[in-house]
């Protein structure tokens, strides 16, 4: 905690939209010194003591993590990810154009620790890539104390080390802070830096800065000429009209209102609207083999 000033200047000179935060020593007290430094941003934390409320002393435990998410992509996170650890934290943001991320901040057991309890960690990450990767593009993001290359890296690696190069590919050079994502991305990082060291860093931990060019993923696709019908009495039957008024509460949130272009506006209104439909009411499907003159009269005639 020693070091928020520093933190606060990275977040606005750098203009971070999410950081991923890991301490030794992450309490709950902290947590809500955390949500107070920046107020354009929201705090996605599990403390050292959540899981276990009854310790008194942490240094044997050496958890916590958090996420400090900024206004401008917290309107499109959709919830907390249900992780059930101390050491890892997620959340899924879905963008307006479709594109869904899962991100995930990591702390792994130190080097003090058993590798054996460093396996059984990084078995859940692969879990977790292999649950969440069906769904959306996955990134894991923090301290894994495992080191893959760089120039303070010994050439023979230890065990921790053989674990979690398995898939690495060559990249920017940190110890045992990483930002892991798949290859083949639909966006590439860009300008992968490493931070210089600063007076005002009192952690032995240098900030890692990535940008990743989402493009028009922000952007959303223009829905007012969709020509898909509701199915307006199934709606009713099933109680769906509750979910839409939820949705269509939750998409207008992300509407600009301080714009001058009046037809954008519009435009964005309508196509919250119609997405909001989309994700919660049903549709008519036609049915390519029924005849167009057949009805509920006729069904009766027939049986």
């Amino acid at each position: 905690m020693s070091a928020v000033p520093y933190l606060t200047n990275c977040l606005e000179k750098y203009e971070i939209n999410i950081c991923a935060l890991f301490e030794h020593w992450l309490r709950k007290c902290n947590i809500h010194f955390l949500q107070q430094i920046d107020s354009k941003y929201k705090l996605y934390a599990i403390s050292v003591d959540e899981l276990l409320p009854t310790t008194q002393k942490c240094s044997n435990y050496r958890k916590g993590v958090a996420l400090l998410v900024s206004s401008n992509i917290d309107r499109y996170v959709v919830h907390e990810l249900d992780v059930d650890s101390d050491r890892i934290i997620g959340i899924k943001i879905h963008l307006p154009n479709d594109v869904t991320i899962f991100f995930f901040c990591v702390y792994l057991p130190a080097a003090s620790l058993a590798v054996d309890l460093f396996k059984e960690y990084v078995d859940l990450l692969h879990e977790l890539y292999s649950v969440y990767s069906q769904n959306g593009i996955v990134i894991f993001a923090g301290d894994f104390n495992a080191k893959v290359q760089g120039p303070r890296v010994s050439g023979v690696q230890d065990d921790r080390s053989k674990i979690l190069r398995r898939g690495y590919e060559n990249g920017p050079c940190s110890t045992i802070d990483h930002i892991i994502v798949l290859d083949n991305l639909p966006f590439k990082p860009e300008n992968v830096n490493i931070l210089d060291d600063h007076g005002l860093n009192l952690s032995d931990h240098f900030p890692i800065i990535c940008t990743f060019n989402l493009g028009d993923s922000l952007t959303r696709p223009n829905l007012s000429t969709s020509s898909t019908n509701i199915a307006w009495n199934k709606a009713l039957s099933n109680g769906c009209l509750t979910d839409y008024a939820f949705a269509v509460s939750q998409n207008l949130w992300t509407v600009d209102t301080n714009q001058t272009d009046i037809e954008k506006y519009y435009s964005e209104i309508v196509n919250n609207l119609v997405l909001a439909a989309r994700d919660t009411l049903p549709i008519v499907k036609h049915k390519r083999h029924s005849k167009p003159y057949w009805n509920d009269h006729l069904t009766e005639l027939h049986v």
